[in-house]
C-alpha cells in the first residue's frame, strides 16, 4: 500500500485548535496526512506563543520522525519565530529541495513585514497573500491594478522563484503573479464576501494538491475548484467541471473573446482507435486498414511538401469517410478544407480560434492537467486530448507522465462533457487498462509506425480496441 503524502502544518491562527480541526477536516478527504508543529503552548490562564527553543526543539522532533512533501506555513506570531523557521527550510531545502513550501502571508501585527519576507522567501515556492495584506508586504496601495502589483513584487521576484498568489475576498478570485506567468482565476459559484474560514480551507487545500505531487498551476486549479464545490456542500477531489474555474493571462494582450465559439462535432461513432501519423503514406495506411479518425503531424514547418500533403490528407479523409486532422498548421488546413485541427496549449496564444469556428471545422486541444483543461473548456473544443500517460519518444515533453491514476481523474471529470482521447506511449499492452479509466478514445503513434508489420499491426489494434470497447461498455 503506498503512503499517504505528509504536511508539515506550521503555525497556527491562534491559539485554539481551529486551524487543527480545519486542516484534519480538508486533509482526511484529500487523502494527505498533516503533521503539526505549534507557535502556541498552552500556559495558564491562556495560551501564550512559543520560545525560539521550544519551536525549535519541534522541528527536531518532527524531522527526525518523516519528511515532507510540503511545508505550510502561516500566522507566525512573531519575528522570532519567523527567524528559527527560516533556519528550518534552509536545511530542510538543501536535504530535500523536491519539497513545497507554501507561506500564507497573512502577517499580524508583531512581525515586521519586511523581515518576514527577506527570511522567508529564498526557501518559498508559493506565497499565498490577500491582496489587503499587500501594503504591509511590498508597499502596493493599488491593489486592483495588475501592473502596479507586478511592479511592486519585482524586487522580490528578483530574489527569488517564489510565485504570489493573490486573493480577492470579495470575488473570491485568485491572481498568480510569476517570473514566467501570471493568471487570474475566477471562483465558479455564487456567494457572499469569503470568510477567514473558507479562505483556509481553499489554501490548506491547495497544499494538499501539491503533495500529491500536482504542479503549481494545477494545484491552485484544483484548490479553486475544491472551494466553489465547498460554497455548494460538496468539497473534494474535483469530479464536475461546472465547478472549474475561467483561467485568463494577465501577462498577454487581451484576446479576442472566444465564450461564444462553436466547432464542429465528432462522430463519436468513429471516435475510436485514433491513430497519430507523420506523412501521406502513414495516413493512407491507417484508413485504409480501418482506422476512422486520424491526425497528420508534420513535424518540420519548413518541408516544401507541406501544402500538398495537407490537401492529399484532405482528399484521403474524404475517400475514406474518416475524421482526418492536421495538427498545429491551422491556416492551411482551413484553406484545403479539412475536416479538424489539433492544437497544443501554446498554439492557442496564436491560432485565429475565431477563423476555425467560422470554417466549420472539428477542433481538438492538447492538454496536461486540470489547469490546462479548464483552460482548454472555455473555447468549448470538439474533444480534449490527456496525455501524455506514459512515456513518450515521440517528441520532448515539458511535462511528467501522467499515469493511469490521473487519466482516471480527467476521464471521469469530462465524462459527457466533453469526448476524451489519452495519448502517450501507449501500445497494444496498455490499451486495455487506458480503456477502462472511462476514455472515449485511444491515440497511438509508435504502436503502428514501428511495428514489424504495420498493417497487420493497424488491424490488430482496431480489433483489440473495438473488443475492449465493447466489454468495457457492457
Amino acid at each position: 500500500m503506498n503512503q499517504l503524502p505528509v504536511i508539515w502544518q506550521v503555525g497556527a491562527r491562534q491559539a485554539t485548535a481551529c486551524s487543527r480541526a480545519l486542516s484534519a477536516t480538508v486533509a482526511e478527504p484529500l487523502k494527505c496526512v498533516v503533521k503539526h508543529i505549534d507557535t502556541y503552548r498552552q500556559a495558564k490562564p491562556s495560551s501564550v506563543s512559543c520560545s525560539f527553543a521550544q519551536f525549535d526543539d519541534q522541528w527536531q522532533s518532527l524531522l527526525d520522525q518523516s519528511m515532507p512533501d510540503v511545508i505550510y506555513l502561516h500566522s507566525l506570531p512573531s519575528n522570532e519565530l519567523v527567524v528559527c523557521c527560516a533556519k528550518w527550510l534552509k536545511q530542510i531545502k538543501a536535504l530535500l529541495p523536491s519539497v513545497s513550501v507554501v507561506l500564507n502571508a497573512e502577517v499580524n501585527s508583531n512581525v515586521n513585514c519586511h523581515r518576514f519576507l527577506t527570511e522567508l522567501i529564498t526557501s518559498t515556492d508559493l506565497i499565498v497573500a490577500p491582496k489587503r495584506q499587500l501594503d504591509c508586504l511590498v508597499g502596493c496601495l493599488n491593489t486592483e491594478s495588475v501592473t502596479d502589483i507586478n511592479t511592486a513584487l519585482q524586487s522580490w521576484l528578483s530574489v527569488s522563484e517564489a510565485s504570489w498568489l493573490l486573493s480577492d475576498e470579495q470575488s473570491g478570485a485568485l491572481c498568480l503573479i510569476a517570473n514566467q506567468e501570471s493568471c487570474g482565476f475566477s471562483l465558479a459559484a455564487h456567494h457572499q464576501k469569503l470568510s477567514q474560514t473558507q479562505q483556509d480551507a481553499r489554501t490548506f487545500s491547495l497544499a494538499c494538491f501539491l503533495a500529491h505531487g500536482y504542479d503549481t498551476l494545477d494545484a491552485i486549479t484544483m484548490g479553486q475548484t475544491y472551494l466553489a464545490s465547498d460554497l455548494e456542500g460538496c468539497a473534494g477531489w474535483p469530479k464536475h467541471t461546472q465547478y472549474l474555474p475561467s483561467i485568463t493571462s494577465l501577462s498577454r494582450v487581451a484576446s479576442a473573446d472566444v465564450s461564444d465559439l462553436s466547432f464542429t462535432a465528432i462522430d463519436m461513432q468513429k471516435f475510436g482507435l485514433y491513430p497519430v501519423v507523420d506523412s501521406l503514406a502513414w495516413l493512407e495506411l491507417v484508413l485504409e486498414n480501418g482506422a476512422t479518425t486520424a491526425q497528420l503531424r508534420i513535424k518540420d514547418p519548413s518541408v516544401s511538401t507541406l501544402d500538398s500533403q495537407i490537401k492529399g490528407a484532405v482528399a484521403l479523409g474524404k475517400r475514406y469517410q474518416a475524421q482526418v486532422f492536421i495538427n498545429d498548421y491551422w491556416q492551411k488546413a482551413i484553406e484545403h478544407g479539412a475536416f479538424g485541427i489539433h492544437l497544443g496549449q501554446e498554439d492557442l496564444a496564436v491560432a485565429d480560434l475565431s477563423a476555425i469556428s467560422q470554417a466549420g471545422l472539428a477542433l481538438g486541444i492538447s492538454t496536461h492537467g486540470y489547469f490546462e483543461i479548464a483552460n482548454a473548456m472555455k473555447i468549448h473544443p470538439s474533444y480534449i486530448a490527456l496525455g501524455h500517460i506514459f512515456p513518450t519518444q515521440t517528441k520532448d515533453m515539458p511535462s511528467q507522465p501522467q499515469g493511469l491514476v490521473r487519466l482516471g481523474f480527467y476521464a471521469s471529470l469530462l465524462k459527457g462533457v466533453y469526448p476524451t482521447v489519452a495519448i502517450g506511449g501507449i501500445n497494444a499492452e496498455r490499451v486495455a487498462p487506458v480503456l477502462k479509466t472511462g476514455v472515449d478514445s485511444v491515440a497511438l503513434v509508435t504502436a503502428i509506425t514501428k511495428a514489424d508489420n504495420p498493417v497487420q499491426a493497424t488491424r490488430d489494434l482496431l480489433s483489440l480496441y473495438q473488443t475492449e470497447k465493447a466489454a468495457f461498455d457492457e
